[in-house]
């Protein structure tokens, strides 16, 4: 089951950045970080994730470091431009897992060879997690 934290449009940063002050702490952080904190806390069986979008990596690179074992599933990467790079290396835990990259637009578009678009993609995600 995956909450939502952070999402990749740019309308997120009305709702998801507005500072909380969560109950019993005297430090107030963003909505999408108490809802990975919460996603930790209940996260007794391995069985809770985090949406996070990519369009943000210095977000989801904070949100990665303060819940290094919460898996994320994750939307808004452009593969052409160099964001799914980003994403991955803001992402990924430490042993390169922990991580579902969400590209069913991409796949979907490449009408005539959807398999080979999947296939190029995970030969792009195993190069920039190889390095």
């Amino acid at each position: 089951m995956f909450r939502l934290a952070k999402t990749f449009n740019a309308g997120s940063m009305d709702i998801q950045n507005t500072l909380v002050l969560p109950s019993g702490s005297d430090s107030p952080m963003p909505v999408y970080m108490y809802i990975a904190h919460l996603a930790q806390e209940w996260n007794g069986n391995n069985n809770i994730g985090i949406m996070v979008g990519a369009a943000h990596p210095k977000i989801m690179s904070m949100i990665r470091a303060s819940v290094p074992n919460l898996w994320f599933l994750s939307s808004g990467i452009n593969i052409q431009n160099g964001e799914l790079e980003l994403a991955l290396k803001a992402g990924l835990r430490a042993d390169g897992t922990g991580m579902l990259v969400h590209v069913s637009t991409s796949i979907a578009k490449a009408v005539d060879t959807p398999a080979q678009a999947a296939k190029d993609l995970r030969d792009k995600i195993l190069k920039i997690t190889t390095i």
